[in-house]
């Protein structure tokens, strides 16, 4: 059984394996393989530690586990793109490979958009990395593309990379997706 709950701070190194795992699988042939070979869950745990530790009212985070591990996560808050007319961003949403197609995307959508409407936001915003064939769930959800950006992947790398962004209008409308 999936249980969805939002994490606590012994809940990092596995929240970390996931991003990583994930964006191993998922990115594998869109970006440089020598960036995903070295990526490492030591410094993603210490970023969700401070990310976690932070007393931010508009960080949302829940994780997914089966039988005590974590198999997938979902965070975000307060859209980070100026004059955005979407309050709330996924800033990002990762499911073990082993676990795609079981539902738990959709409970952690979900649960993500409850509690951004808890926190008064009426719509949000993703961006995810062009060409990866995932990104379809964001339309079966109903959400919608709606434009493009280059971005560096890493940062000041040189080695752009076409980000989509697509949004949903309604948050109340994937409460119960």
């Amino acid at each position: 059984m999936i249980k969805i709950t939002k994490p606590k701070i012994e809940d990092v190194k596995g929240i970390a394996n996931v991003t990583v795992k994930t964006w191993q699988h998922a990115y594998r042939g869109l970006i440089n393989e020598d960036y995903l070979k070295n990526l490492s869950i030591k410094k993603r745990t210490d970023s969700f530690k401070k990310q976690l530790s932070s007393d931010s009212s508009d960080f949302i985070c829940f994780i997914a586990k089966k039988n005590d591990k974590i198999v997938g996560l979902i965070w975000g808050g307060k859209n980070r793109e100026q004059n955005s007319k979407y309050d709330a961003e996924i800033y990002g949403y990762y499911i073990l490979p082993k676990y795609h197609g079981k539902g738990i995307g959709r409970k952690l959508f979900s649960a993500f958009a409850a509690e951004a409407l808890k926190l008064g936001m009426k719509n949000m915003s993703l961006w995810w990395l062009h060409g990866n064939d995932t990104a379809k769930i964001y339309v079966h959800f109903g959400g919608k593309y709606i434009k493009s950006k280059m971005v560096e992947i890493p940062k000041n790398s040189g080695q752009e990379y076409q980000e989509d962004m697509y949004a949903f209008a309604q948050l109340k409308r994937l409460v119960k997706i």
